[in-house]
């Protein structure tokens, strides 16, 4: 496999489907259905699929996370 190949190969493990990111964030898919559509997860709609990035989502936990140590 050239360096070429692994790249673009890497970047699409990065964009993950609404099943593969919520396994993620282990949760259920219609829930994450239901936090795209009301804007509250970081996500793109492409094609009529939404699709989400991998880090985006580890950073919007991180920073959920956070939000709920400081209340």
């Amino acid at each position: 496999m050239t360096h070429a190949n692994r790249t673009a190969t890497a970047q699409r493990q990065d964009i993950l489907t609404i099943r593969e990111a919520a396994r993620l964030l282990r949760i259920h898919a219609m829930t994450l259905y239901k936090l795209a559509r009301m804007g509250q997860v970081p996500t793109k709609k492409i094609g009529g699929q939404w699709r989400f990035s991998r880090q985006q989502l580890i950073a919007w936990v991180e920073q959920e996370m956070a939000a709920h140590v400081h209340r």
